[in-house]
């Protein structure tokens, strides 16, 4: 029986033969690899091209800061906003999810029915319907939100004059009870499930953007009106827990104290350093192009943190 143990041990321990001679063909194999240096390195593609040029002593180079984009809410909000005669619904979706229960909300309505559905332009009005003796229609207008995957709903009540359409003027508008009763709606449906293929450009009209300049600073480029924009940057402050000591409309600035966090994740707004006193100005290109800007000749991480924070709670 030993003698059996010992026999299957030395037949086990013994090398394939064909094993072996392969592996002396590999080793007397020459060398296969590039020995050629290519000359002319023009005839390359570089897809990842650097700006400028490289410290060769010192082999760094300095990277312009990424572009920072506005956070995306995290509890499904719906708010309802007033400004003037503009009306709107912001939801924290997509577009391309406010699309499709906007218009099953439309098609469940009573004496409401689609006329027009323009998802390429967002737009959707409804068929001419008469109230008070009068030949009325909505109209209503979905853009991506000032926020990252976020939506406006923007809803305008038209009332038919002559052969022309106008805006009907608050006093005899129901714009404010139909805009609840849409509210609710949309805080009874999972905005978060299920997407508009059709309305999927409509996810790519962000209203917001960091620019960062030569010098180093930064600010925040809006694409709406001064008005529109100094509602959310109060809106903005007041969500962020940034104290405002002073501001004035007229000419375009905010006074606040602010102190850098110390602590990174939900303690942040709990514990800072010891506030300063910083000065927001709002200032406006055009009547749809508005920047809010950090008034200082030096730029610093503390400014930064500031413009990070308005920068993710503006909505």
């Amino acid at each position: 029986m030993r003698f059996f143990i010992l026999l299957l041990i030395l037949v086990s321990c013994v090398s394939d033969p064909s094993k072996q001679s392969r592996n002396a063909y590999l080793l007397e194999e020459e060398d296969n690899t590039l020995s050629e240096v290519i000359e002319d390195i023009t005839i390359l593609l570089d897809l990842y091209p650097i700006n400028g040029e490289i410290d060769k002593e010192k082999l760094s180079y300095e990277l312009q800061r990424p572009r920072q984009f506005f956070s995306s809410g995290s509890n499904n909000e719906i708010r309802l906003h007033k400004l003037g005669q503009i009306r709107w619904l912001y939801v924290e979706s997509l577009p391309s999810s406010v699309w499709p229960i906007l218009n099953q909300y439309i098609e469940n309505e009573n004496d409401l029915s689609i006329g027009i559905s323009d998802p390429d332009e967002g737009v959707i009005e409804t068929e001419i319907f008469n109230r008070k003796d009068k030949e009325v229609k909505y109209r209503f207008k979905v853009e991506h939100g000032i926020r990252q995957a976020s939506t406006e709903l923007f809803f305008t009540e038209l009332v038919k004059q002559e052969n022309d359409w106008a805006i009907l003027d608050n006093d005899n508008s129901e714009a404010d009870d139909f805009l609840r009763k849409l509210l609710d709606y949309f805080s009874s449906a999972t905005v978060s499930q299920g997407t508009s293929l059709v309305a999927l450009n409509l996810n790519q009209g962000r209203k917001s953007e960091v620019i960062n300049t030569d010098d180093g600073k930064s600010y925040i480029k809006l694409s709406i009106g001064f008005a529109r924009t100094w509602a959310a940057l109060n809106r903005a402050l007041k969500e962020a827990a940034i104290s405002i000591k002073d501001l004035n409309r007229e000419e375009g600035y905010v006074l606040i104290n602010y102190g850098l966090p110390e602590e990174e994740g939900i303690l942040a707004r709990l514990r800072k350093s010891e506030p300063k006193e910083y000065k927001i100005i709002v200032r406006s290109s055009s009547e749809d192009l508005t920047q809010i800007m950090l008034d200082s000749e030096e730029w610093n991480d503390e400014l930064e943190s500031l413009l990070s924070e308005i920068n993710q709670s503006l909505s």
